[in-house]
């Protein structure tokens, strides 16, 4: 009787567990959504240390930062968004004009875009690629 009931407990814990992991990727999913190459129209990385304060990507660098984009983890919602700018940019423009926004902020990178709903939103996220990117955007050039 006892091996019943801690058999019982074990296979709540792991629901539960299971619930738990499955209602947190449906929730970063719902946040961040992943892009497709193919459907990129531009980027435009801008910053401090950008000659003419912004350079288009090149095709390898478009691929590399919609992969790294792709990887963005520890996805976290920002409820006090205010529309700011940081002091570097990654601006992908898509092929349907929307525009989703890699902004330098804080420790991690602000994302600005339009949800699956049509709605302006932000939130943060981190990918070590990326933020180096926008870390070199934002040097003065005579450091």
């Amino acid at each position: 009787m006892l091996y019943k009931n801690q058999l019982t407990i074990a296979l709540v814990l792991v629901l539960i567990c299971v619930g738990a992991k499955m209602w947190n990727d449906h929730y970063i999913n719902s946040i961040h959504s992943h892009i497709n190459i193919n459907d990129i129209e531009t980027i435009k990385i801008s910053g401090i240390a950008v000659e003419n304060q912004y350079k288009l990507a090149t095709k390898d660098e478009i691929k590399n930062i919609v992969n790294w984009f792709n990887s963005t983890s520890h996805i976290h919602s920002n409820p006090d968004f205010k529309g700011t700018t940081g002091d570097s940019s990654i601006i992908i423009t898509l092929k349907s004009k929307k525009e989703i926004a890699i902004i330098r902020s804080g420790e991690d990178f602000e994302i600005q875009r339009y949800n699956k709903k049509g709605k302006w939103i932000s939130y943060w996220g981190e990918q070590g690629e990326i933020k180096r990117v926008l870390e070199d955007s934002a040097k003065i050039n005579n450091e």
